[in-house]
């Protein structure tokens, strides 16, 4: 398995992650700064509460979501556990670092100024959030590409997800609090771009792009970490005021809503109304993507709801009928269905903030024309310094056109870079955690399945593998 062209390509992996790692810390060293209330300051009181400790509790739970949510919704594959879970770890951590630069780059460039770039709290979440991005493009190639392969990707795609997130954020100023453009949409629609272009045909069809019991049962755990802790990833840069607590009930009711319908709607379409797993660790969580660009918007909760109800439907629809036709009929192979669980709900979310801005109401958002005035202009910053609603609508409209058109052309660009024969660097196997790991021995369950397949288990080539290094 580990053949002279393999061990090459895990050298040429050491190399790229110290490179990148090295990267970094020059740039850090060269461009950025703590926030001024990090700075060490003469005089500075110690009872002083700084906003950034309140976003903190914000910052551990998005950090859980992205490194154990993230992480374990991707080992429903039966024999790449280890690959699933390491490598969203590896490539989060590297995310993480490599967006704070990214995002502070774009933001000089926005402002046609060069500073250091202040590094707080929030700088981190952001981090997270672009690490989120990453991810979701990686559940679309994941176990499809290479180490290197996927290092790269995450590097261009951070660069195309910065530029995509300031003219949203900063040119068109549109609301999206939970980034369900931003962050989901882009994210899919990048990876779906990237697999198109790198997916082996091979790996279309491989038996091991699917699950076991016990591989499904972990997979469970990711779904339950990522459902409880998204109305913190949806609320933690909304500020300590209503607009918080509202993005945090308009995110709690969509996804309990969201979730009965997965289940209902799983158990009406699957074969013999049986439940499918990949419905019911998938399309639960949708209704946190669908709701996040208008989570701080007055939905008088029943507006939520229905989003989470139509989001949990688009959802587990597109896994039961759409993904098999997409696969099928253009070849576009998506290991986790991200289509299902951000492309679709992510594109929902926009849509739903293109009709929450328009029907903006000033009786909505505060009993007096000054007190609306003031509440609205929380919401939508631009409102409250003369945009009208109908303006701010096409805003988010142009949102979701540009959302695309850079998702799409940044996939292209990576997908083209990855298919260079130098970076290509394919996996000898697909799906498989023997490709990259030094392997236990195999459980009894894979043991089983082996012999039925008329294969010798792994074991005792893991051990050779061992007796091999040691000679």
């Amino acid at each position: 398995m580990h053949s002279a062209v393999a061990h090459a390509q895990s050298n040429n992996f050491a190399l790229l992650a110290f490179g990148a790692q090295l990267m970094i810390l020059i740039l850090f060293g060269c461009c950025t700064e703590y926030c001024d209330d990090a700075k060490v300051t003469t005089g500075d009181p110690v009872d002083h509460e700084y906003e950034g400790l309140h976003e903190y509790t914000y910052f551990s739970d998005v950090h859980i979501m992205i490194f154990v949510g993230f992480g374990f919704l991707m080992t429903f594959l039966k024999k790449y556990g280890f690959s699933a879970v390491a490598f969203n770890f590896f490539l989060s951590a590297l995310a993480f670092q490599w967006a704070i630069l990214v995002n502070g780059f774009w933001n000089c460039v926005n402002a046609h100024e060069w500073v250091r770039i202040p590094v707080s709290i929030e700088s981190i979440i952001e981090g997270d959030f672009a690490a989120g991005s990453v991810m979701i493009s990686f559940g679309a190639v994941i176990g499809k590409v290479s180490t290197v392969q996927l290092t790269i990707m995450t590097i261009i795609h951070l660069i195309v997800y910065g530029a995509n997130k300031v003219i949203l954020e900063r040119e068109l100023e549109i609301v999206d609090i939970g980034g369900s453009l931003v962050i989901h949409a882009f994210g899919a629609y990048f990876g779906l771009t990237v697999s198109r272009i790198v997916s082996p045909k091979a790996s279309k069809t491989n038996d091991d792009c699917g699950s076991v019991y016990h591989s499904d049962l972990f997979a469970m755990i990711g779904t339950i970490f990522l459902w409880i802790m998204w109305p913190s990833f949806n609320a933690a840069l909304a500020g300590e005021n209503s607009k918080q607590e509202r993005t945090i009930l308009n995110t709690a009711i969509s996804l309990a809503a969201c979730c009965v319908v997965a289940f209902a709607l799983s158990q009406m379409t699957r074969p013999h109304h049986h439940f499918d797993m990949v419905d019911i660790q998938n399309a639960t969580l949708a209704g946190g993507v669908a709701v996040g660009a208008s989570a701080c918007m007055n939905l008088y909760l029943v507006g939520a709801m229905a989003i989470g109800i139509t989001a949990g439907t688009i959802s587990t629809l597109g896994f039961r009928y759409l993904q098999p036709f997409l696969q099928n009929r253009f070849g576009l192979h998506d290991t986790c269905g991200v289509h299902n669980l951000h492309g679709m709900p992510g594109l929902l979310g926009g849509l739903c903030a293109v009709i929450a801005a328009a029907i903006v109401k000033q009786e909505d958002y505060g009993t007096t024309e000054s007190e609306a005035l003031e509440n609205i202009g929380v919401v939508f910053p631009e409102m409250g310094t003369g945009r009208s609603a109908s303006e701010q609508a096409l805003c988010q409209l142009a949102g979701i056109g540009v959302t695309l058109g850079m998702a799409l052309v940044g996939g292209a660009i990576a997908g083209g870079v990855l298919s260079i024969p130098g970076i290509q660097g394919k996996p000898e196997t697909f799906y498989h955690d023997m490709e990259y790991w030094h392997m236990p021995d195999w459980d009894t369950d894979l043991e089983k399945a082996a012999a039925l397949e008329g294969a010798d288990a792994p074991a005792d080539e893991s051990k050779d593998k061992d007796k091999d290094v040691s000679l």
